[in-house]
């Protein structure tokens, strides 16, 4: 039996998405009148002038029998900031593509594991670059604005111990039981105005199990 004070020494890919092919085999998509591109091994994701909503791609079986450890791994960027943020998401519950009003709460498991926001509106004053892993229990704090790439990793290790780090730096560790069953990239909500959206860049998932247990 591993002892709980074990950790992971090495991780191997159990999925590796790297944007090659434009057709997406196995994701899901919905445009929802916005654009999309997979070229350069980059999905990108984006709409032309003024809307009330964002292109979305998902899956509900990229977690099927993580058990008790992981890795997620993703590479992003934002460009074109504006007051609509778009988002990679880890969800506790699968997706089925429903859009819900913004002035609503996402539904119960939705985004409820990670979320990715980046909004720039300065009529309304908010600049908000952040990562929060269980809603605000574990917070990594970007600048508003900024267009550069970055890496994402998260862990889960020993059960139920969840550790997040941002560009090779570790960001803080939570406690969970909870288990991931979906991913999306893109924006669930219509927007009760049209307006400019943030595009964005995603250059990979993914997701590793552990090989090798250690000190």
């Amino acid at each position: 039996m591993r002892h709980r004070s074990e950790r992971c020494l090495t991780w191997g890919y159990t999925f590796d998405e790297e944007f090659l092919d434009p057709a997406l085999p196995g994701w899901t998509v919905s445009l929802a009148g916005g654009q999309q591109e997979v070229s350069s091994s980059v999905i990108h994701q984006w709409v032309v002038g003024n809307y009330d909503r964002f292109p979305m791609v998902w899956r509900n079986d990229l977690f099927e029998g993580a058990g008790d450890d992981f890795a997620l791994e993703a590479r992003f960027r934002y460009t074109d900031l504006s007051a609509y943020g778009t988002t990679i998401a880890l969800n506790s519950w699968a997706f089925d593509g429903t859009r819900v009003p913004a002035s609503t709460d996402l539904p119960a498991g939705i985004e409820d594991m990670l979320n990715i926001h980046h909004v720039v509106d300065p009529a309304g004053g908010i600049f908000r670059f952040d990562i929060k892993m269980f809603r605000n229990k574990v917070v990594w704090t970007g600048i508003p604005g900024d267009t550069t790439w970055h890496t994402l990793r998260i862990t889960l290790e020993h059960g139920n111990l969840y550790t997040m780090y941002v560009d090779d730096v570790l960001v803080g560790s939570t406690i969970s039981s909870v288990r991931p069953s979906s991913i999306y990239i893109g924006n669930p909500t219509i927007q009760p105005f049209w307006g400019a959206w943030t595009n964005l860049y995603v250059d990979y998932i993914r997701i590793s199990r552990c090989q090798l247990w250690g000190w």
